[in-house]
């Protein structure tokens, strides 16, 4: 049996930029939730979008802290704020959805059309969206025990999504089978959210500008992850290498 190479960081990242602009459309479903942030911006409505995601302020306090923060903000937040936050999860969801099966028809060397994708994908859909929206619950409630509480839905279910739609699992065999996939590489991923996480955190202080990096930058995230996810999930011994041999 042949072993089977992992690719490095560099060559994930690599591979996603080539795919990426060999396939600019990847990104075009991108737009939907970016003009619903946009529109509730200029409206007045808090966008709740960047809320426990590029901000590091809640992760500094106690879980009892964080627990009155969390209460306070959902408070506050009038019945405009949380439409326009599920509605842009619902919408990113979609997107993220799409964005895996472009990534992976272009990673076989098809190009697959937006409206392709969403007929590939509109079975498997509505599941894909409560996976989704049951993952960002488990992060904010993750942040009661700071980034601990954090590491399993962001780092070991990360491949939950690839898994669903490419695979076509439930709910439960594709966080299972995320888990498996994953905790062989959550040094790796750990690494790529922070890089991600950074970025986000900086352009979020830029009104506007930070509503389109954001959402592109998910969709990009989307297509690292599926490369990696590709490459985690081949069967076969892999072969890990070493630093000399990552020279």
């Amino acid at each position: 049996m042949s072993v089977v190479t992992e690719l490095k960081i560099s060559e994930i990242l690599s591979k996603s930029v080539d795919v990426v602009t060999g396939q600019p459309e990847i990104l075009l479903p991108y737009l939907a939730p970016i003009v619903v942030s946009l529109i509730a911006t200029w409206g007045g409505v808090t966008s709740m979008l960047g809320w426990g995601v590029g901000r590091f302020y809640p992760l500094g306090r106690t879980p009892l802290r964080y627990f009155w923060y969390l209460i306070t903000s959902l408070r506050t937040a009038g019945a405009g704020d949380l439409a326009v936050w599920i509605a842009v999860l619902i919408l990113l969801a979609i997107c993220v959805a799409l964005t895996i099966v472009m990534s992976d028809a272009r990673l076989s060397g098809r190009t697959m059309k937006v409206g392709e994708a969403f007929d590939a994908t509109l079975k498997m859909l509505p599941l894909f969206i409560i996976a989704f929206l049951i993952s960002w619950l488990l992060k904010f409630c993750g942040l009661f025990v700071f980034w601990v509480g954090l590491f399993v839905p962001s780092v070991l279910l990360i491949f939950a999504g690839q898994v669903m739609i490419l695979e076509k699992k439930d709910i439960f065999d594709s966080f299972s089978r995320s888990y498996d996939i994953a905790k062989g590489s959550w040094v790796e991923i750990l690494l790529l959210l922070f890089v991600f996480l950074i970025i986000l955190v900086l352009v979020r202080t830029v009104p506007l500008v930070g509503i389109l990096v954001a959402c592109l930058l998910m969709g990009y995230s989307t297509v690292v992850f599926t490369v990696m996810y590709r490459d985690r999930s081949r069967v076969g011994p892999v072969k890990r290498r070493t630093p000399s041999e990552g020279q």
